[in-house]
């Protein structure tokens, strides 16, 4: 049914926090009954003391009203606190399932789901949905209490004037409804006009090298003034519709306390109202204003606290990977054999967006056939989208649903666990995130490891160079995804941390694509000491990477075009060796470039 996961979590977190719910209800109540029955005080102090001029009993009624007025503002801060802990607590237990949920999710959810939208529906459905149950459903139910409560309060002094007022009270909550609920696409169109406005500021101080290069501030500024000048009119629009809104509640108002008055006068008279029960009238009607104005406009919390439930439970809908680690460290794993691809093929799923146009509607790889024996380098080589990195994605188990066999040792791969066969495989993607913390932190990554380890490795692989150029050593902190260091000094960290937890088998991605000749001849030598009587599958951009790769596979359009070593497929004067002749053009190319360059640096200096 939908949306029952959601409600759920939700009920389970309230039950959690069931408590501090509760005492702030009562808490509401109590402040509630306080607010109604002050003014009842006030009439009594007009009517008894002060007509019978009793001063003793008016000073009681006084000292009573401070006393109520002081206990009244104890309770409501300690209503605001009981509410905002329930809110803080409920909001924290949210985001945690929510978040944990989504790091659990299949790889293809996030193939199909930006970043932002997955934090949209952490940080801001799950603010929307700690105001409706904790300020919302509070505040509702007091407003409720509140005019029922009055309401009874004016029915006992006065049946007459009571009934004359409670239409045109009526009249104000069901204007008051229809009114919120006619002005809601107004907003939901000033919302989306703020986001797009919001996006062009972020979008454009980003890309502020590239209106530089290109010269387009003017055109920035005229998208900017464009969303200004809609923002602009939809405000003031939205201005002068709460005007309206507002200073018709007073116009009620005032006949309601029109009727009161003159009503009340004539009974007055008549010895049937007294002059209390008149203030106390207008009293309660000014009061009556405040919570119908905050009902209806509880009618757009409601709305999406709606839709971010709804918005929520399609992301507790997405698949999860299942992931039992502590089974999986119990059964353990151990690479013995090789690794057989047979008649593999596979196309990633299809999203929404892409039905009408094709796209991931084609094979990624189609009829693969190869296997890679234990302690056997393969390198794996072809043009852009020929289907190498989808290779290493469905060994890593990053997608399940394919056509064919995976085999590890002879065992099914969809029979191995999932944590089993990642902590089998050690991979280094030519992509390196590394998280807003020291380089120590983003090697070992919350495990039981050491500095002293990590240390002992930079040895091995002598690297320690590169680790000496850093100020603070492996504590220096690195900014937002490293952007404070090299890419090959990214690269050089994911080899590392990879290399210290001693995987079985290695995968490299294009690990060195985007980096100096200098730091890929650092990292080669590396890898050629990691690799050492290791199982490894070397994705290659520069062909050099594979030179000692005991087999290569050559790729393009998702099949396995070639294979052997690089002496048998440069013989077979086929596709490798089409590749092998335009690297080795590039590579003269880039040779020559450098030589004219380093010249005209020395020419410079003489």
């Amino acid at each position: 049914m939908k949306n029952q996961k959601t409600k759920k979590i939700i009920l389970f977190i309230i039950k959690n926090h069931f408590f501090l719910l509760l005492s702030s209800f009562i808490v509401m109540l109590l402040t509630t009954a306080i607010g109604i029955y002050m003014p009842i005080i006030v009439k009594d102090a007009i009517d008894i003391n002060i007509s019978m001029k009793d001063t003793l009993g008016l000073a009681k009624k006084a000292e009573l009203f401070l006393v109520l007025l002081f206990i009244l503002s104890i309770l409501t801060y300690l209503s605001v606190y009981l509410t905002e802990t329930f809110g803080q607590k409920f909001l924290f237990d949210l985001k945690r399932y929510i978040f944990s949920h989504i790091l659990h999710c299949k790889m293809k959810i996030f193939d199909s789901n930006p970043v932002g939208k997955l934090i949209a529906r952490i940080e801001s459905d799950g603010e929307s949905l700690r105001e409706f149950f904790t300020s919302s459903v509070i505040s509702i139910i007091s407003d409720i209490v509140l005019c029922f409560g009055m309401i009874l309060v004016l029915f006992k002094f006065s049946p007459l004037l009571t009934l004359l007022i409670l239409p045109v009270i009526v009249i104000i909550f069901f204007f008051s409804f229809w009114f919120q609920r006619s002005v809601a696409p107004f907003w939901v169109i000033l919302r989306k006009i703020n986001s797009t406005l919001y996006g062009y500021y972020s979008d454009f101080i980003k890309g502020h090298d590239i209106l530089r290069l290109f010269n387009k501030f003017s055109w920035a500024f005229h998208k900017i003034n464009l969303s200004f000048n809609k923002k602009f009119i939809n405000e003031l629009r939205g201005e002068l519709i709460d005007a309206i809104y507002y200073n018709s509640l007073q116009i009620f108002e005032a006949i309601s306390i029109s009727v009161v008055l003159w009503v009340g006068l004539a009974g007055n008279i008549s010895s049937k109202v007294s002059i209390g029960t008149i203030i106390l009238f207008a009293t309660y009607i000014k009061q009556f204003f405040g919570p119908i104005k905050n009902l209806s406009s509880q009618f757009q919390i409601f709305q999406r606290a709606i839709a971010s439930i709804e918005r929520i439970d399609d992301v507790f809908n997405m698949e999860t990977e299942e992931i039992n680690e502590s089974e999986d460290r119990e059964k353990g794993i151990q690479f013995k054999d090789r690794i057989v691809f047979s008649q593999l093929s596979f196309k990633y799923p299809i999203h929404k967006d892409d039905e009408d146009t094709g796209i991931n509607n084609i094979y990624a790889l189609k009829d693969v056939n190869f296997e890679i024996n234990k302690g056997e380098k393969v390198g794996i080589v072809g043009k852009t989208g020929s289907g190498k990195t989808t290779i290493t994605a469905l060994l890593l188990k990053f997608y399940d649903e394919y056509e064919g066999s995976i085999k590890v040792d002879d065992k099914e791969l969809c029979d191995i666990g999932t944590y089993q066969i990642r902590s089998l495989i050690g991979a280094v993607f030519q992509d390196t995130f590394l998280f807003p913390d020291t380089i120590l932190n983003n090697i070992i990554l919350d495990s039981q490891l050491t500095e002293n380890d990590v240390l002992k490795a930079i040895d091995i692989l002598g690297l320690k160079a590169i680790f000496d150029r850093f100020p603070a050593g492996l504590q220096t902190v690195l900014k937002d995804d490293g952007s404070n260091i090299s890419s090959g000094e990214k690269q050089i960290i994911a080899i590392l941390r990879i290399y210290i937890r001693d995987p079985q088998i290695f995968i490299f991605d294009e690990a060195t694509s985007s980096i100096d000749n200098n730091t890929e001849t650092l990292i080669y030598d590396a890898l050629k000491k990691i690799l050492k009587d290791k199982t490894a599958i070397i994705i290659a951009h520069r062909l050099s990477t594979i030179d000692f790769c005991d087999k290569i596979l050559c790729f393009h359009e998702g099949k396995l075009v070639e294979s052997g070593t690089k002496q048998q497929l440069l013989l077979i004067n086929g596709y490798f060796k089409k590749l092998y002749m335009n690297y080795k053009r590039e590579e003269k190319f880039e040779e020559q470039n450098n030589f004219v360059y380093n010249e005209r640096i020395i020419e410079t200096q003489d």
